[in-house]
């Protein structure tokens, strides 16, 4: 472009411009004349796909000397011009407000905030590892400008392959979303939610995409109790420890440190028996005793050749109550019973 079409006006023109009207300099700076002789400028733009204008200021006189000259007005407009090549809108910069920050910043600001809650390292690492690789594509645009289609274009290269993967990352997406949201930094719905926007897009994720874990057989047990005795490790009486007492993994992992003591206790009394009889082959039904041996013999009530029943002179007075009749002694011959 020519620099006559850049700029049109001078510092005479302006100062003798009378006829209402809009004289243009080019490159969106312009001069607004009214009917009554006031003088301002504007800086037209396009901005989000929109025409926008922002005010420059006004050309009055001030002890003879203007308020904002036509140099004043042509560096203003360069400035603004650099705001919209690097998409910030010269508006808000224009009024001082808070800057937005694009999503890789917000994503970040998130994770430093969020993370003193998380105790385990591994799960900020998650964090940090899905927004930045899977999430690359959209990291460098502004928060207020993230769609359902960008959302889209993060999540459909792994929903179906990585399944367990892509949900999560829908989920920490849409956090980072909401509370940017939170920030004054976005407005309207979130373009990651799944109810009710997200499920009517992308397919139901499969439930146990991977199947269930092989089970180990009972026959093969004894073999690999023994296999893993032989490994004097804490992972290894971990493990054990969850066969003996069949305790819920994460309350053994979470365990603390003087765990440790009762995990090789467990296996002592596993590999030796509850009285110290040695117990090669654990859980052998050889080796067990039998219930008739482990099981107390009841004692009878009544006389020796009456076999034991249940007391029928016992009467249910009330809920949780029982009223006892009188002591009874059976006489010699085992017949008949008196009253003490």
């Amino acid at each position: 472009m020519a620099r006559q079409d850049i700029e049109r006006l001078t510092a005479r023109k302006v100062e003798t411009l009378n006829k209402p009207g809009v004289y243009i300099d080019g490159e969106g700076l312009r001069l607004v004349v009214d009917a009554t002789g006031g003088k301002r400028w504007r800086f037209r733009f396009r901005f989000d796909g929109k025409d926008r204008e922002l005010g420059l200021g006004g050309y009055r006189a001030r002890g003879g000397l203007p308020a904002v000259s036509l140099a004043m007005a042509r560096e203003k407009a360069r400035k603004a011009r650099e705001h919209v090549r690097a998409g910030r809108n010269p508006l808000e910069q224009e009024r001082g407000e808070v800057r937005i920050p694009t999503f890789g910043e917000a994503a970040d600001a998130f994770i430093e905030a969020q993370s003193p809650s998380w105790r385990n390292p591994v799960h900020r690492a998650q964090w940090c590892m899905t927004l930045r690789e899977y999430a690359a594509p959209i990291r460098d645009k502004r928060v207020d400008r993230i769609d359902t289609a960008d959302v889209l274009r993060v999540l459909k290269p792994v929903w179906q392959s990585k399944p367990e993967t892509a949900a999560r990352l829908r989920g920490r997406i849409e956090r980072v979303l909401s509370a940017a949201k939170a920030q004054g930094h976005r407005s309207g719905e979130n373009p990651a939610a799944w109810r009710g926007h997200l499920d009517h897009l992308l397919p139901a994720r499969q439930k146990l995409t991977r199947g269930h874990h092989a089970a180990l057989a009972f026959a093969d047990l004894p073999a690999f109790v023994a296999t893993l005795r032989e490994q004097d490790t804490v992972a290894a009486l971990a493990l054990e420890f969850v066969i003996l007492t069949a305790a819920r993994s994460g309350e053994v992992t979470r365990s603390r440190r003087s765990a440790r003591l009762r995990l090789r206790a467990a296996r002592t009394i596993g590999a030796n028996g509850p009285h110290g009889a040695t117990n090669t082959t654990p859980g052998k039904p050889s080796e067990r005793r039998s219930s008739e041996q482990r099981r107390p013999t009841r004692k009878a009530s009544g006389p020796p050749s009456t076999p034991w029943a249940p007391n029928p002179s016992r009467r249910f007075i009330r809920p949780g109550r029982w009223k006892t009749p009188p002591r009874k002694a059976w006489s010699r011959d085992g017949l008949t019973a008196t009253d003490r």
